[in-house]
């Protein structure tokens, strides 16, 4: 009977662990540095966004896979660092 137990209690525990949620309060906080200009949901585990630095005004591009994050600065052509001009 403990073994019964034992093995449902496991079962149960490796269940609840698998099962993802996003988590609101990385955003929340993300939110106060930084604006989404355009967002895009790609799949059930991946987004893309285009977003500025509230104080800075340097736009940014970030994906998310799974729990990986990449983040990077766009740049204009001629390699300097795009600024966000309200369009």
């Amino acid at each position: 009977m403990k073994k019964k137990i034992f093995c449902l209690f496991l079962t149960l525990s490796l269940m609840f662990s698998f099962c993802g949620c996003k988590h609101k309060a990385g955003e929340q906080i993300a939110d106060e540095y930084f604006t989404v200009i355009k967002s895009d949901d790609l799949g059930w585990t991946e987004d893309f966004a285009i977003v500025y630095a509230n104080d800075t005004k340097v736009m940014y591009m970030l994906y998310r896979s799974g729990y990986g994050l990449g983040m990077s600065p766009l740049y204009n052509a001629d390699g300097s660092i795009k600024i966000y001009d309200g369009r």
